[in-house]
């Protein structure tokens, strides 16, 4: 994730998911477990509950939401598309 900005306008303060998840299937992590910089700019979507491809069979529609620590701070949006698969317990992104 980059903002075009320079200084604390260009760092990314949070990444969340701000619509189509509404049972909290995913979540938002910066970077990887015990990383303490907090200057990170890698975000992944993880799967937190489990995907059930009956229920949801058209997939996930997700916005994520990125707000940078700008005075005052701005947000930015973008679509990710989650697809479920038949075959087994494959899914694709």
């Amino acid at each position: 994730m980059r903002d075009g900005d320079y200084g604390r306008n260009g760092q990314v303060d949070s990444v969340t998911i701000a619509d189509g998840d509404p049972e909290g299937h995913f979540a938002v992590r910066r970077r990887s477990a015990g990383d303490t910089d907090d200057t990170a700019t890698e975000y992944t979507v993880h799967v937190v509950r489990v995907l059930d491809r009956e229920r949801h069979s058209e997939g996930f529609n997700l916005t994520l939401a990125a707000t940078d620590r700008g005075r005052p701070p701005r947000t930015g949006t973008t679509q990710l598309t989650v697809k479920l698969q038949v075959n087994g317990m494959l899914f694709c992104i």
